[in-house]
């Protein structure tokens, strides 16, 4: 039983670490996009 426990605490842990890191990368990937769309728009506004 304990052992059952274990495993499935783990999955969890480890899906939660998942999406942390999913989050954690779109909020880099969309800050690098907007550092790049306000380098471009600042370029043509120039």
């Amino acid at each position: 039983m304990r052992h059952w426990v274990s495993i499935y605490y783990f999955e969890l842990s480890d899906e939660a670490l998942g999406a942390k890191l999913v989050c954690f990368g779109w909020i880099r990937v969309s800050a690098k996009v907007r550092v790049v769309l306000v380098g471009v728009y600042n370029e043509l506004a120039n």
